[in-house]
């Protein structure tokens, strides 16, 4: 009866022991950008894409959400509706590779944007 006791408590323990330990937080990989911009990162494909309408926020002073992903990032899409593209929005991102043909029409943009870290 006590090794059944025993275990059962080690089991208690244990279980009690990894509920407890903190959840490491990952970047997220959709949010917003702006008043009416969003961005997603597809982990699979390493694809950000700049969505909605509007300007993007600046990130002079700020990382964006897609901060954690800039070294991983191998892909950019800025969609048409967009009109601003962030201060430092691309910031670190020195592995892109490709940028979609429509990425920047109408958008003027220098290179503090793809500015690095």
């Amino acid at each position: 009866m006590k090794k059944v006791l025993s275990l059962i408590l080690s089991v208690v323990m244990l279980v009690s022991i990894f509920t407890a330990m903190p959840v490491v937080s990952h970047a997220a990989n959709r949010g917003s950008c702006g008043e009416s911009v969003n961005y997603s990162y597809n982990t699979s494909t390493k694809k950000l894409t700049i969505s909605g309408t509007g300007a993007m926020d600046d990130f002079t002073y700020t990382d964006p959400g897609w901060y954690d992903y800039r070294t991983d990032t191998l892909s950019i899409e800025v969609c048409s509706g967009v009109t601003a593209i962030g201060t430092y929005a691309f910031r670190g991102c020195e592995n892109v590779i490709d940028l979609a043909d429509t990425c920047f029409a109408g958008i003027s943009f220098s290179s503090h944007h793809f500015a690095l870290s």
